[in-house]
């Protein structure tokens, strides 16, 4: 049974279990006619005995008596008893006999020998392994009183109706068995089809060779278009996680070219003939830099990554984003150099639903990027506030600014301003800080705006929905 399809045990199934209420539908009916046919056995041992009771007449002379070869005429009491030729010994399987008041057979065939019983029911005598429904019935017709008629009919008068129910049953159950398994096996493959589909989008999308196949929803919104949905959602997380992977390994490349490549360059340079101390600790100090800068690269992809595969925000918690920010501010003033300065125009008490390590991230590289691309002695200003059915955070530098076609472009993984515009300190930005901005903006709900003007600096907007307003 394990090593059969599902198809294939659902054929099976349904065909034992049409076979089985049809077998017992048979035996039922069986049963039925059984009990239908002894009691038509009963009517009929009835009926025949009171019709052949109204049938015989008294005649006081045979003068009375119309011709007819086929009548019986029984001398009886200076009379004779008229037996019609309707009367006979057996008709329908019931035997019928008549008999004076001392019980001696005057006409008929006995059949079964037994106890005259007026009581007006049906008894039932058995005799040599047979059972037989007996009758007594006396004759209330004037001059012959006493005279009691019998009806005798074996139990198995109508086995014949039986046995033909019983052959046209085993002729009709091969056919309702083979009608069931071919209805089980159209029912089966006809149910299973949407699964089958299943089976074969989740095959090719597991071998890799197409992960955009998704599964044809039925028409009808049943259980399986229900599994159906459901795997098609889940293949459109496997093809965004799979294209993220390759994304991150093709990201991670590119970014990690350039800092091996100098890291190569100077080992050889340092191999390749003797230096001096200085010229050895020079080259140490650009590998070391190097080094850090793809620990930073890898630390920085990582972390987006991990973004990415977030469907919500983890530890979603109503907090106090006035005091985040303004903490974050303060911790961020502390870290900068070039006369650059930070003000912050914070409303109090705004409280949202957000993750605090994330907003604090979110935060920490608006500010990074406003320092970042900010001109010596500029001004950061970070801004919150309240504006009708949400809270907007600002952040705004001094700096270079950015053309349209920049702006448009701030947001994408690895995208970076030209270095003549960032600081002389602050060349080595990844280009990943406005993306992890944007995936973690999305994870909230929040939307983003930036405006910016060449040599006039820019200033990033976030809008983020109050909660139960």
């Amino acid at each position: 049974m394990k090593k059969l399809s599902l198809q294939a045990r659902i054929t099976l199934w349904f065909s034992v279990l049409v076979i089985l209420i049809t077998a017992l539908a048979f035996g039922l009916m069986f049963v039925i006619n059984n009990s239908v046919l002894h009691t038509n056995i009963r009517e009929l041992l009835l009926s025949t005995v009171e019709a052949n009771a109204q049938e015989i007449e008294f005649l006081f002379s045979m003068a009375d008596a119309e011709e007819d070869e086929e009548d019986q005429y029984l001398e009886y009491r200076g009379g004779y008893i008229e037996i019609d030729d309707d009367f006979l010994d057996e008709l329908n399987g019931v035997y019928t006999s008549l008999y004076d008041a001392q019980g001696n057979l005057l006409y008929g065939n006995g059949v079964v020998n037994c106890p005259v019983d007026l009581s007006g029911k049906i008894s039932e005598v058995s005799r040599e392994g047979e059972t037989y429904y007996v009758y007594f019935e006396a004759l209330e017709i004037e001059h012959l009183e006493g005279l009691v008629l019998k009806g005798v009919v074996n139990e198995n008068a109508n086995q014949t109706i039986l046995s033909q129910t019983v052959r046209l049953s085993l002729m009709l159950l091969p056919l309702f068995a083979l009608v069931a398994i071919l209805g089980g096996y159209l029912m089966a493959r006809r149910s299973l089809r949407p699964i089958q589909k299943i089976a074969a989008a989740a095959e090719q999308i597991s071998d890799g060779r197409d992960l955009s196949k998704r599964i044809e929803m039925p028409p009808q919104q049943d259980e399986l278009a229900q599994l159906a949905g459901t795997f098609n959602s889940m293949f459109d997380r496997l093809e965004r996680s799979f294209e993220a992977e390759k994304q991150f390994t093709s990201d991670a490349s590119h970014e990690l070219r350039t800092p091996l490549s100098v890291i190569s360059a100077q080992c050889e340079f340092a191999l390749k003939k003797g230096r001096d101390a200085q010229a050895y600790k020079n080259s140490l100090q650009v590998i070391s830099r190097q080094a850090a800068r793809m620990s930073a690269i890898v630390e920085e992809m990582l972390s987006y990554a991990r973004l990415e595969r977030m469907d919500a925000p983890p530890d979603l918690h109503t907090a106090d984003v006035s005091q985040l920010t303004q903490q974050v501010c303060n911790d961020f003033a502390g870290t900068l150099q070039n006369g650059i300065r930070l003000s912050t125009e914070i409303e109090s008490e705004i409280s949202l639903p957000v993750s605090s390590s994330l907003f604090e991230q979110m935060l920490v590289n608006l500010l990074s990027n406003a320092y970042r691309y900010n001109r010596p002695d500029g001004t950061i200003t970070v801004g919150l506030h309240r504006a009708d059915t949400q809270a907007v955070l600002s952040v705004a530098d001094t700096g270079a600014g950015m053309t349209p076609e920049q702006t448009e472009r701030i947001w994408q993984k690895f995208y970076r301003a030209d270095a003549s515009r960032t600081s002389q300190d602050q060349k080595n930005g990844l280009g990943i800080g406005l993306a992890v901005v944007k995936r973690i903006a999305d994870l909230h709900g929040f939307s983003l705006k930036v405006e910016s003007r060449e040599n006039e600096g820019s200033t990033f907007y976030v809008y983020m929905p109050l909660s139960g307003v």
